[in-house]
């Protein structure tokens, strides 16, 4: 198997070892993943869906220790998310920013009075 570079190869991956278990060059959709490796594995395959939230760092994701694979992962997206809430030139995502405004920063003096 190669290393998938990008969600077409992931797939591509995951069918080619599903055509050589069952020793075929058949066409698998991947909606099709989940049955197919059931009926490899002699029985029912117990797949977990996922929520993760876009972060600073990489994530990984993977099934928790109980589930035999992943069905589903969901990315969760914010409305705020838009170029012009990004400073200018500054990519986040994929969406490289547009805002170009400034901003003031007032500081309050403590104890005015001891001044």
């Amino acid at each position: 198997m190669s290393k998938a570079n990008n969600l077409t190869d992931f797939l591509t991956d995951i069918a080619d070892a599903i055509r050589v278990k069952k020793n075929t060059t058949a066409k698998i959709n991947p909606q099709d993943f989940s049955s197919e490796i059931a009926s490899i594995s002699g029985g029912d395959v117990k797949l977990q869906r996922k929520t993760v939230t876009p972060g600073k760092n990489a994530q990984t994701i993977t099934p928790d220790s109980d589930y035999d694979g992943l069905s589903s992962v969901t990315v969760t997206g914010d409305d705020n998310l838009v170029k012009s809430n990004i400073r200018y030139g500054v990519n986040i995502f994929g969406i490289t920013g547009t805002y170009t405004g400034g901003g003031s920063v007032t500081y309050a003096r403590p104890f005015n009075d001891i001044y």
